[in-house]
């Protein structure tokens, strides 16, 4: 194991033991949701947007490191299930920002954002530091599958 995955280790939980926010569970129906993480000096290891279009499908931007990065049309579904992974994993209570308590020069960082029809707004995001319940890769391996289902393919910046 490496220096850099100990010193993540320590960091894992932050501020005390205060891993949380105190607010109900979103109830409006998710509208947009995107997470990424990424190395200090790279570029996102994994990164995915989607929104829900006024036609009802799903604009879902999915892209993992040297597997996929495509745009991809999904259904509606896939953000009513993400809404329930949110709620069931208790998402929604993380804190807006997460820090080791000690400095890191390198490392990784995450963020969500996830929007309502009801104009809830969520996010939170950390360097080098996560709540403890961090759940976000569950999140992360769903959109996978779908994006695999769905025939993303590895598109380069030259293909845009």
């Amino acid at each position: 194991m490496g220096i850099l995955a100990l010193l993540g280790l320590s960091c894992k939980a932050t501020g005390g033991g205060n891993d949380y926010e105190k607010r109900d569970a979103p109830t409006g129906r998710l509208t947009s949701f995107s997470y990424t993480h990424s190395g200090t000096m790279a570029q996102p290891f994994k990164q995915y947007e989607l929104e829900l279009l006024e036609t009802g499908k799903v604009q879902f931007f999915a892209h993992n490191l040297g597997e996929f990065h495509d745009t991809l049309m999904a259904s509606r579904e896939v953000l009513d299930t993400l809404a329930n992974m949110i709620i069931r994993n208790e998402i929604y209570l993380y804190k807006d920002h997460y820090e080791p308590d000690m400095e890191i020069l390198d490392g990784e960082g995450w963020s969500y954002f996830a929007a309502y029809d009801d104009d809830t707004i969520l996010s939170s995001g950390g360097t080098n530091a996560w709540p403890s319940n961090y759940a976000l890769p569950v999140i992360a391996n769903y959109l996978d599958s779908i994006a695999v289902k769905a025939g993303a393919r590895n598109i380069g910046f030259e293909d845009w």
